[in-house]
């Protein structure tokens, strides 16, 4: 070991990194490179372009310093392709269409609920949310294309990470206050230990934090969906592609939405480290979650492949 050597030893910098509260399953093989690997290759391609742009810009004179930021907004917002505006519009659309019932809503602000109907009425939320999520990917321009076997591959594999997104963007932008408290207090009495619930509603809080608009959230949902590292998918080729094309609209979306805050879609993807994380122990959450004889509905059954 020498002073060069010492700054290369991996053994030193993984235990440094767990010791500043880096996340053991973030060691896993495999967590988001996909997804990760591409935020670099866009931030690259970004910076190679404003590389080649600042020589012109260096002789443009005056004016371009007297840019106001509205012009500077205008000039984000004319980034977005005909093509892409055309996705975005098509993909909100399929967003929007389905919402959770009213009466489940409602259903929400009663109290006195026993624990069996605590159980009973949140798997009735996540069985609806799982519904609505099958519907929004079938709409997802380009999925349909996909192999039957891909289609249901990407749905089962990205269907708890994607829950939990829209669990998220119901949790911090669809309920009042009140009510955000009223869920939390029903979820934690729900009989679900607190090792998962603790670092789910830290996850809510932080995705609020982040004060993502709705097209965000769900260009993050279409991102989830179509990630191509999933177990048994085939045609890895061609829902990288589709995936890719999202990627570039939520990028350019989140300097359109948050031109002060450069670090928003990084912090959007990091966002999905989190969300995987969730998936890998999903399953022990469930099974923690068993309330005397009932049953999860079939449907969520087959999707979190549960008995």
């Amino acid at each position: 070991m020498d002073m060069y050597m010492r700054r290369k030893c991996q053994e030193c910098r993984l235990r440094k990194c767990k010791q500043m509260g880096m996340l053991a399953e973030c060691n896993i093989a495999g967590l988001l490179t996909e997804i990760q690997c591409k935020s670099k290759r866009l931030v690259r391609k970004n910076i190679k372009l404003s590389s080649e742009k600042s020589f012109e810009e260096e002789y443009e004179g005056l004016e371009l310093k007297q840019v106001t930021s509205t012009t500077k907004t205008n000039r984000v917002k004319a980034e977005l392709t005909q093509e892409q505006i055309q996705l975005l519009q098509y993909v909100m659309e399929s967003y929007n269409k389905h919402r959770l019932p009213q009466d489940l809503t409602s259903k929400l602000i009663q109290d006195n609920l026993s624990t069996d109907d605590n159980f009973v009425f949140l798997t009735n939320m996540a069985t609806n949310h799982v519904q609505i999520l099958v519907e929004f990917t079938k709409k997802i321009p380009g999925f349909q294309t996909l192999d039957h076997e891909d289609q249901i591959a990407l749905l089962k594999g990205s269907a708890v990470e994607a829950m939990f997104l829209r669990s998220a963007e119901f949790f911090n932008k669809k309920l009042i206050n009140s009510h955000t408290e009223v869920l939390e207090e029903r979820i934690r009495n729900s009989g679900i230990s607190l090792e998962y619930i603790n670092p789910m509603f830290s996850f809510y809080k932080s995705l609020g934090e982040l004060k993502m608009t709705e097209e965000e959230y769900a260009l993050l949902t279409a991102v989830v969906i179509l990630t191509p590292d999933r177990q048994f998918l085939r045609d890895k080729e061609s829902v990288e592609k589709l995936q890719e094309s999202f990627l570039h609209i939520l990028e350019k979306l989140c300097k359109q939405n948050h031109p002060n805050n450069p670090q928003q879609f990084a912090r959007l993807l990091g966002r999905l480290t989190e969300l995987r994380t969730f998936s890998h122990h999903h399953t022990d959450m469930v099974m923690s979650w068993r309330v005397s004889d009932h049953k999860f509905t079939p449907l969520l059954c087959e999707i979190w492949d549960v008995q």
